[in-house]
């Protein structure tokens, strides 16, 4: 089985020490419950994700999506239909004036017991080596438990997104801001950047 899969779309700067994570389905993509997405045909942006992303565009920060894929690991798509599936949103992002960066996949099947597969930080850490980051600068947006979990361990900051932030204070998740979608959570994280340690204070407002 593959390492962590990498697909970069700017060049490298180590520059910037501070980046927004993002999740991939059902943060910026469509999610099916129980289904996979294996090829373009069955990507569907979120309402309003392309908006989003456009907005945090202008920030210093690396964009940098990081995404578990065990679809990879079942054989239900190869790593080159992975990467034109990842090539074609992000050039249809870039259309719409949104930018990403960077993206790591982790291809292991949950058994296998992997360093990378969230809610383990492996993905972020080996972001983090490889742009120069400080991960205490940087923030992680999610629709799962196990992306804000996965920040947690990496030490940066997060924001939980979607059904499982809605339902999630009776699931430990009020220690996390909570958003109803990409958008919302992208405002929060330009609005930290006017008022630092916004994130911290929502936080505990949620409590």
């Amino acid at each position: 089985m593959t390492g962590i899969l990498r697909f970069p779309f700017s060049a490298q700067d180590a520059s910037v020490p501070s980046a927004v994570f993002l999740d991939r389905d059902g943060t910026i993509n469509r999610q099916v419950c129980g289904e996979y997405v294996t090829g373009w045909a069955g990507f569907r942006f979120m309402p309003g994700a392309i908006a989003a992303l456009s907005a945090l565009a202008p920030l210093p920060d690396r964009i940098i999506v990081i995404s578990n894929q065990q679809s990879i690991g079942k054989g239900l798509m190869s790593v080159d239909e992975l990467k034109d599936l990842t090539v074609r949103f992000v050039e249809e992002a870039r259309r719409e004036g949104a930018r990403i960066d960077d993206v790591y996949y982790c291809p292991h099947l949950l058994e296998q017991g992997c360093a990378c597969r969230k809610p383990r930080p492996g993905l972020l850490q080996r972001a983090a080596a490889d742009w120069g980051l400080d991960l205490g600068c940087c923030s992680m947006i999610g629709d799962s438990l196990s992306d804000v979990l996965a920040a947690e361990a990496a030490g940066c900051a997060a924001i939980l997104i979607g059904q499982e932030s809605a339902g999630g204070r009776d699931a430990g998740a009020r220690r996390w801001p909570l958003a109803r979608d990409l958008g919302e959570a992208v405002q929060l994280i330009l609005k930290t950047r006017a008022a630092p340690g916004r994130l911290a204070a929502s936080a505990a407002a949620a409590e």
